[in-house]
């Protein structure tokens, strides 16, 4: 064997080897993911939602209208002090829009200008696959920690309907509802952002609770000429075991 392919045959050893040494320290860590780093549990969240819209003359946002969420949760941590987290939820992110305008009316024989409100309330159920990083403070006293997270989430649509009503001078005059599957986009993506505090009553058992605020960024309707977006807060309580 010449001098060239003993240094081809060394380097194939070589090779060979390195994917040895990496895949026994895949096998390893993937051990240490689950059995040390890798913890799992689950969340219970009332969302107060609400939509964004752009561009849309004398129709605004109805404020902040209640949902609920409820997920799995699972959290990896590389550091004592940073993972990742991910959830498979189920989540109502609800809204609702709302346009003024006066119209005449008469009463009691007078022609009078009363105010006419239009709203429709979009009650919207999406599965959410949110990603996002997590930073985690040391132990403050014996079993407390505070936590940042940061990342996205797509989201896709489960369910969707909304309710449209109308009162003139605070009377409701037209109440009906309607299913808008066709209406509402398929897939949803938002920035998420969030806050809160772990207590870690035993190796096994740790209560959560935050603050989380979710951006959505991509538009909900389908309609071309249009801009509405849908947004959420939420607060968290769940358990990791």
């Amino acid at each position: 064997m010449n001098g060239n392919n003993k240094s081809v045959f060394l380097q194939k050893i070589l090779i060979v080897l390195s994917i040895l040494i990496f895949l026994n320290r895949l096998a390893s860590a993937q051990v240490v993911f689950k059995t040390e780093n890798l913890h799992l549990g689950f969340k219970l969240n009332p969302t107060f939602g609400y939509l964004n819209l752009k561009d849309q003359g004398p129709l605004k946002s109805d404020g902040l209208k209640l949902g609920f969420s409820f997920a799995g949760t699972a959290d990896y941590l590389f550091t004592k002090n940073l993972g990742l987290s991910t959830e498979f939820a189920i989540s109502t992110i609800n809204g609702g829009t709302v346009s003024a305008s006066m119209v005449s009316q008469t009463q009691a024989g007078n022609m009078l200008t009363v105010q006419k409100l239009d709203k429709v309330l979009y009650k919207l159920t999406y599965l959410e696959l949110p990603l996002a990083i997590k930073i985690r403070t040391n132990t403050i006293g014996e079993a407390a920690l505070l936590y940042l997270k940061f990342g996205i989430d797509p989201a896709f649509k489960l369910a969707s309907s909304s309710v449209a009503s109308s009162s003139t001078n605070g009377i409701p005059t037209i109440i009906g509802g309607t299913d808008d599957a066709k209406s509402i986009r398929f897939f949803r993506t938002s920035f998420l952002a969030g806050l809160g505090y772990d207590y870690r009553f035993n190796r096994n058992f740790t209560f959560t609770s935050g603050l989380l605020f979710n951006n959505g960024f991509t538009h909900i309707n389908n309609a071309g000429n249009a801009s509405m977006t849908n947004s959420f807060m939420a607060i968290e309580f769940g358990v990791y075991f």
